[in-house]
């Protein structure tokens, strides 16, 4: 290791494996919520008699998927955690960087969160009930909050790009007067 920067630190690893670790657990608890709720649309649609042929398209193909193929999602979630953790191991003897098993971890959960988005709106789009002007009205959440504070990310976001880029840009440029100076100047 003598004159070789080493890429990858013991903490790197080891928050790397805890959240390719956590990353898992999201998909399971999705997957388990998912299962919930698909269960839930078949007994309603059994003491119905209707079957999934009355529920829209989103509500049928979640239905189908986690029917025909609940064992699928499972073998899906642990082979993504097996790729996550060679990727680790991996990048703990420096033959890759960390940054990909960082990666594959992130994208675990945001498709499990992909999966959650869609279970929650297949579950409720078959009850979508028509309400009628003569009944009062019914409590419902805003959305306000939610698309200023979207604004005031995305902003943020942007902000922080501009910023970093900027700085990258002066850091390429020749060193100014106050490079040079001391940083402990005496009063």
């Amino acid at each position: 290791m003598l004159g070789r920067v080493r890429r990858t630190t013991r903490a790197d690893v080891g928050l790397a494996l805890a959240f390719a670790g956590i990353a898992y657990l999201i998909w399971t608890a999705v997957m388990a919520a998912a299962r919930h709720v698909v269960n839930g649309l078949a007994k309603t649609a059994h003491i119905d008699k209707t079957g999934f042929g009355s529920y829209p398209t989103a509500t049928r193909w979640l239905c189908s998927s986690f029917i025909h193929g609940s064992a699928i999602w499972d073998l899906v979630g642990v082979l993504w955690l097996l790729i996550t953790l060679v990727l680790i191991v991996g990048s703990s003897r420096q033959r890759w960087i960390i940054s990909v098993p960082w990666v594959s971890a992130i994208c675990q959960a945001m498709a499990a969160a992909l999966i959650g988005v869609w279970a929650a709106v297949a579950a409720i789009v078959p009850f979508d009930y028509l309400i009628t002007y003569t009944e009062p009205p019914y409590p419902t959440a805003g959305w306000t909050g939610l698309c200023i504070a979207l604004g005031a990310a995305a902003v943020m976001w942007v902000l922080a790009l501009v910023w970093m880029l900027f700085e990258r840009i002066r850091l390429r440029r020749f060193p100014s007067l106050r490079d040079g100076q001391r940083t402990h100047i005496p009063g």
